[in-house]
């Protein structure tokens, strides 16, 4: 669980609620807007227009129908045997012919969200990471560990160094959050020592060991100079931990 992204997700769905009332009118639906920023303001992000994002939906479920060539089934194919091979009797879930099926629909959704008539190798890429994050979600540790390392490929395609270290550090504050709940279920709050109620942090050895993993050989740190990154974490006790920023 990611208590911000949850918090952020919570608020927009509810003012959306609010602002589509029949009754709201467009000055009172202007003044609505959710605590938490919910797109980063140093990515600059537009809004889209939802009407014309709306025509721009129908326009593609309507005029555009993406076909697959043999090169791209062959390659969801020899990733589905690999995959297949990998996890033979190690414990793990099994992927089967419905993995397939979903990894050729994304694709085909892939492309048809670029108005394309072909599906390309990018499309194929993307389905495979998004199927890849998800499969090793569902193993053990040590199993999603050597299947990441192993088809890498497919995650280096559609993900820069940034974003990487940026997932990372979701998932690290994600596991920091759920350790720091498990506990005040544990404990009282009488025993529980000050850090634990301030907070979350992270050590930035924690960070630099799980980027490693990754293969990254240069300092992880300098990619805190990446605007996706520190608007949203940074450095802090002489860089020996990182926190969260939460935006307003």
């Amino acid at each position: 669980m990611d208590r911000i992204t949850d918090h952020r997700l919570a608020e927009f769905v509810l003012c959306e609620h609010m602002r589509g009332h029949p009754d709201m009118t467009q000055a009172d639906a202007a003044k609505i807007k959710p605590r938490f920023q919910s797109v980063s303001v140093a990515q600059k992000a537009e809004p889209i227009d939802q009407d014309l994002f709306k025509k721009y939906i129908l326009y593609a479920r309507q005029h555009v129908f993406p076909l697959l060539n043999a090169v791209e089934k062959e390659k969801i194919a020899s990733f589905y045997s690999g995959i297949r091979q990998l996890c033979e009797g190690r414990g793990g879930l099994k992927m089967t012919v419905r993995h397939i099926e979903a990894m050729l629909r994304m694709s085909q959704a892939f492309a048809r969200l670029k108005l394309k008539n072909v599906v390309e190798k990018e499309d194929i890429d993307h389905s495979i990471s998004i199927m890849l994050n998800c499969f090793c979600q569902s193993q053990k540790l040590s199993l999603a560990e050597e299947l990441r390392q192993k088809f890498r490929g497919f995650i280096d395609v559609i993900h820069t160094e940034s974003d990487l270290c940026f997932m990372q550090l979701k998932r690290l504050f994600r596991e920091a959050d759920t350790t720091q709940n498990l506990r005040r279920q544990l404990l009282s709050q009488d025993q529980l020592p000050d850090e634990d109620l301030g907070e979350i942090e992270i050590s930035t050895e924690s960070f630099i060991r799980a980027v490693r993993k990754l293969g990254f050989t240069k300092d992880p740190l300098q990619l805190f100079k990446d605007d996706k990154i520190k608007y949203h974490y940074k450095l802090a006790r002489n860089k020996s931990v990182i926190k969260q920023i939460v935006h307003f």
